[in-house]
């Protein structure tokens, strides 16, 4: 006769999701970490305040954070039991309003990273992406490309125009999606919409981006929330006008912030959206 047999039992996949910093307890049984990471969205430009029959530009939208996606086997972490510390980034601050005559508009701020570290040793890194420019009476720069290292990068964020609407932001596959810029002003005085942001990841997600402002000082609406494990949209820009400028909208998780639109001399511009913040999920196998 065989002897008896007794098979442990198998381990079920277990998912955590941060939204905010904390800390992650590796559970017993596992030993195999799946870790994918969003890094914030970076806030977009304000758009510039200037004078009739001159030359003035939104802000640039602002970049999307990056997707990082990695397994790391437990052994490697300090095994079941040990602590992993765990930052989640604020979205980057979209610029600040312009409230003083011929002034340029002033830049977004970079979205942070989201890291996770073990026993003080950075083991996963998704690195953020560029801010938008401030509007000028020469360009309104959006957002750059950020870490080549990722798995997937953001879009990088649409550029203000005083020719036709403003340029979308950038949509990215597997990442979060860049903020649109902000509408312009021409030397006739003739105001340009604001772009929309750039979609979120995976083919499901083809609508929820921010739409652009139009033409009248409008502001630009925020990237739709995403469901759990999705990158997000990036927000949509703000409407350049006849005298006010339209506020951008902010980006939903990890996309960029809107660039706001330009005004005319003794009207503020519109302020820069927010960048979206950023999310980690650790699936323990």
């Amino acid at each position: 006769m065989g002897g008896l047999r007794i098979s442990a039992p198998a381990f079920t996949p277990a998912v955590t999701n941060f939204a905010a910093s904390g800390t992650y307890t590796i559970p017993a049984g596992a030993t195999l970490l799946r870790m994918i990471g969003v890094s914030a969205g970076s806030g977009g430009g304000s758009g510039r305040r200037g004078a009739s029959l001159s030359a003035r530009f939104g802000g640039g939208g602002g970049g999307a954070g990056n997707t990082s996606d990695m397994l790391i086997p437990v052994s490697e972490l300090g095994g079941v039991g040990a602590v992993l510390t765990v930052t989640i980034p604020l979205g980057g601050v979209g610029g600040a309003a312009v409230s003083a005559d011929d002034t340029n508009g002033n830049a977004g701020t970079a979205g942070g990273n989201t890291t996770v570290t073990a026993a003080g040793v950075t083991i996963f890194a998704c690195n953020g992406n560029a801010a938008g420019g401030g509007g000028t009476n020469a360009a309104g720069a959006g957002g750059g490309a950020g870490s080549s290292a990722s798995t997937a990068t953001g879009g990088t964020g649409g550029a203000s125009s005083i020719s036709a609407t403003a340029a979308v932001g950038a949509s990215a596959g597997y990442a979060p999606g860049g903020g649109g810029g902000g509408g312009g002003l021409d030397t006739s005085d003739v105001a340009r919409a604001g772009g929309a942001g750039g979609t979120g990841d995976r083919a499901s997600l083809t609508t929820g981006q921010g739409a652009g402002g139009a033409a009248t000082g409008a502001v630009g609406t925020a990237g739709a929330a995403v469901t759990v494990g999705h990158a997000g949209h990036g927000g949509g820009g703000g409407g350049a006008g006849a005298t006010i400028g339209g506020n951008g909208g902010a980006g939903s998780r990890g996309g960029g912030g809107g660039g706001g639109g330009a005004s005319l001399n003794g009207n503020v511009s519109g302020a820069g959206g927010a960048g979206g913040d950023g999310y980690l999920r650790i699936i323990a196998f």
